[in-house]
């Protein structure tokens, strides 16, 4: 498999060399920890290193701090949540609830137009 991600990008970030992203991406099955979606070596489809906000602040990670590879999907979902399993649980909480309940008008008022 070639590297998930772009070696330079993640040893100036995080510390990692062309070994340590082998070894992360090998350990998660070539695939984002989180959905499993698999890697390709294309624009857009690369895996990022995913690292703990809380120990470093801001793009810049330490080998201490990564958490594991991860899609631009599931990264940026992290992200935007702040990082909050709460606020993501409640997410998904919502999510079983709404699609139980997506057609609740037309059963109860009727078809509209």
């Amino acid at each position: 498999m070639t590297t998930a991600v772009k070696p330079r990008r993640a040893r100036r970030r995080h510390g990692l060399g062309a070994s340590g992203i082998a070894a992360l991406a090998e350990a998660q099955g070539g695939a984002c920890a989180v959905c499993g979606t698999p890697y390709a070596d294309e624009p857009g489809k690369r895996l990022a290193v995913d690292h703990d906000h809380r120990h470093c602040p801001g793009k810049i990670g330490c080998p201490q701090c990564i958490r594991g590879l991860l899609c631009n999907a599931c990264n940026n979902l992290l992200r935007l949540a702040g990082e909050d399993p709460e606020r993501l649980r409640k997410a998904a909480a919502y999510l079983e609830r709404a699609s139980k309940a997506a057609f609740w008008w037309e059963a109860s008022h009727g078809p509209t137009d």
